[in-house]
């Protein structure tokens, strides 16, 4: 549960379930389940949520002006730039803030899901091999 908690996810999830004597195989295996199965979810929510927003002309505004900006950043980074925010094992980096930028900025799921998959592995192996203290951070 605590996995699908926003800025937490499997960055939380992870530590407390080995912390809480869990199987951190099991442990890892769920969160890393959780943590994909959120990227459609959001996707869907931000587009439902766009249909009813949309017709505000001030959101309007807002979300067309930084679709514009974000352009060049996109095509330059894409794909990287969204792996890269959402594999930091920092709070607020993962999947929800990776999906809502991902959306803000344009792009859409099917560019992004695999980045964000790759990414959410890959933090998870980390965050997994982190909490045992196979490695450590000096």
């Amino acid at each position: 549960m605590v996995s699908f908690l926003p800025t937490i996810e499997l960055r939380g999830s992870i530590p407390l379930g080995i912390a809480l004597g869990f199987n951190p195989l099991l442990v890892t295996s769920i969160s890393i389940i959780t943590n994909i199965l959120l990227i459609p979810v959001l996707f869907i929510f931000l587009n439902y949520f766009w249909k009813i927003v949309k017709n505000w002309k001030i959101v309007e505004f807002y979300v067309s002006k930084l679709r514009t900006r974000s352009k060049p950043y996109i095509e330059k980074y894409g794909n990287y730039g969204i792996f890269i925010f959402v594999v930091i094992p920092l709070p607020g980096s993962g999947v929800y803030t990776g999906s809502l930028v991902s959306w803000l900025f344009g792009m859409d799921i099917k560019d992004v899901f695999l980045p964000m998959v790759l990414a959410v592995l890959t933090s998870a192996v980390f965050i997994a091999l982190l909490s045992l203290g196979i490695i450590t951070i000096i």
